[in-house]
């Protein structure tokens, strides 16, 4: 029977954040929907559960020609949120494949992401995380999706400290102290223009770049930008939020129309002030009068001091916007290796109706003779992180894998399991199939009829750093400093530990730079 949550039936998953995972479902009539599940590690807290609750109440505010239409909502166990299912690819995911844009595709989609922020503020939201991951292209034009984290003005105090959202976007204004304003939500548009122009962020993206960008020592790069679009893009990217063009002024400028919006979200009258700073460092200087509206008068505090830099430590806990390398549902796009295989152990690999089969045999029940990597060998030797995902279901134990050894049929490797029972494990694979349990398996994880496998690979000083995520939930995390394995291949794997033959079904398989 299909998997379902509620009346919905599952029929992909589309993707995963922070807060849930998003699947492809059917509604009883029929239609395609979207359809986003809350991780049950925050349904069960108040304040995420009713910042979930916000999610829906925003999204059922916004203009439904710039964002998925909310149709359905529950709070209980699960909570998720159905939206209309959107046709078309994120800006994120044709950046990998495509490169950067220009011409005409650079302005559509820096008009599109403009007019949905104006409907989005008109709904007297801000969005606070506009990020290539939350754009769609769709055959209509840019949706932005996902107010996840979306700040509705009334709740802005239930937040915290913390500050929520992905570094690279995220204006400096937040890193001091202050709310997320419609001229936050601008530097988000800015920086990803200039991401989608020229395939890099203006501030960079490393831990060490982020603490630079807080300094405000780091010049906006932006170079290769369309020449149209830099002085808009520069003005966006100002440090002091009040010399940043509003979103009907950007409008203005790129179409030439006085589209105006309804609704102006101003800068709050009181902020968080910022300690003492330790190092001053003058603001950017303003686009010329054009740009500074008199009804926004509120001054960044640029200083380097103790608080900002706990402040960044704190944000890159938050996922980095991650590059999609690959997404595939199975249905041929890239290619999977099938057959028998008849050494070291039995085991056959095939495309069986959307769905990627291992099976493996194992009368023995040895360790070393117990696993097959089957995939398109997609390369990462190049990444030094990575994240490799998978949605799966079968019996004895199956996952996926990363750090392959370059080869036709990669033999060492880590390999990240989970099982029907509920348990799950990290194995170091050497080259002569003998393995190691860094993590051994262990009861760790609620089962569902279809599991979502996720890895992440990061190599450290001292070390590969390997966390295991089952159906939203972290289960383990260990660093190998034993000979780690260097960046190589990633793939998905079956494994007949405790049973005589393992079977294996994947219908998904996403890998994302970490």
């Amino acid at each position: 029977m299909a998997e379902r949550i509620g009346p919905y039936r599952l029929e992909r998953l589309l993707g995963s954040g922070g807060m849930g995972v998003v699947h492809l479902a059917h509604a009883p009539d029929g239609k395609r929907v979207a359809l986003k599940v809350m991780h049950t590690q925050w349904s069960t807290q108040p304040e995420f559960l009713e910042r979930f609750r916000d999610e829906a109440e925003a999204a059922r505010r916004v203009a439904r020609f710039c964002t998925a239409a909310v149709l359905d909502a529950s709070f209980g166990e699960p909570a998720y949120l159905v939206t209309e299912y959107i046709e078309g690819e994120t800006l994120a995911a044709v950046l990998a494949m495509d490169g950067a844009l220009d011409g005409g595709r650079l302005e559509s989609v820096a008009v599109g992401t403009a007019v949905a922020l104006g409907a989005i503020h008109n709904a007297g939201i801000v969005h606070r995380d506009l990020k290539p991951g939350n754009i769609i292209l769709s055959p209509y034009g840019p949706k932005v999706i996902d107010f996840g984290i979306a700040q509705i003005e009334n709740t802005e105090g239930r937040t915290g400290p913390f500050v929520f959202g992905t570094p690279p976007v995220i204006a400096p204004e937040r890193f001091q102290g202050q709310r997320a304003t419609a001229a936050s939500d601008v530097f988000s548009w800015g920086c990803v223009v200039a991401y989608a122009g020229t395939g890099r962020w203006p501030f960079g993206s490393s831990s060490t770049e982020a603490v630079r960008f807080l300094t405000m020592n780091s010049p906006r790069d932006l170079d290769g930008l369309d020449e149209r679009l830099t002085p808009l893009v520069r003005a966006a990217l100002a440090v002091d939020p009040a010399a940043r063009p509003s979103v009907a002024q950007l409008l203005k400028e790129m179409t030439g129309s006085g589209l105006q919006l309804t609704q102006e979200i101003a800068l709050p009258d009181r902020t968080v002030p910022p300690p003492a700073p330790i190092t001053t460092v003058p603001p950017a200087p303003p686009v010329p009068g054009r740009w500074r509206s008199g009804r926004v008068r509120a001054l960044l505090a640029v200083g380097v001091v103790a608080a900002a830099i706990a402040a960044v430590s704190a944000v890159l806990f938050v996922p980095s916007s991650q590059k999609l390398l690959r997404h595939d549902d199975f249905s041929g796009r890239y290619w999977w290796p099938e057959g028998r295989y008849t050494t070291p152990i039995t085991a056959s690999a095939e495309l069986v109706d959307g769905r990627y089969r291992l099976k493996v045999s194992n009368p023995s029940r040895l360790p070393n003779q117990a696993g097959i990597p089957a995939s398109a060998n997609v390369d990462t030797s190049r990444r030094d992180g990575v994240v490799v995902a998978a949605r799966a279901s079968g019996t004895g134990a199956y996952g996926v894998w990363c750090r392959g050894t370059p080869a036709k049929r990669p033999l060492a490797k880590y390999e990240f399991y989970a099982a029907g029972t509920g348990e799950a494990a990290i194995v170091k694979r050497a080259a002569n199939g003998q393995s190691t349990e860094l993590r051994p398996f262990r009861p760790a994880f609620l089962p569902a009829p279809v599991n979502h496998i996720e890895a992440r690979c990061q190599g450290r000083r001292n070390g590969v750093r390997l966390v295991l995520t089952v159906n939203g939930k972290k289960v383990a995390t260990v660093t190998d400093r034993t000979a780690p394995l260097g960046p190589g291949a990633v793939g998905v794997v079956a494994y007949a530990r405790d049973v005589p033959e393992a079977a294996a079904d994947f219908d998904s398989f996403t890998v994302e730079t970490g």
